[in-house]
């Protein structure tokens, strides 16, 4: 936390499988947009970016770029 970049730093063979510029948020108020400008600057070189934002008490729900989603669905088919 306070530090620049992703939140969380995958190397080596966790980045060729998982291949995305991870955003973490854990809070009650929520402020989307800002959290996805913030993914965007934040994402690294032939990543994806992604956000995962989570509330108390709640499951977390991930948001992606719709274009990415669709690549990656139909990529896998």
């Amino acid at each position: 936390m306070g530090q620049s970049g992703v939140d969380v730093v995958l190397r080596g063979r966790a980045k060729t499988l998982f291949p995305f510029s991870i955003e973490c948020k854990a809070q009650e108020s929520w402020s989307v947009p800002s959290w996805i400008k913030q993914a965007k600057e934040n994402e690294e070189v032939n990543t994806i970016w992604l956000l995962f934002c989570k509330r108390s008490r709640e499951n977390p729900i991930v948001i992606m770029d719709a274009n990415s989603f669709f690549e990656i669905i139909w990529s896998n088919r």
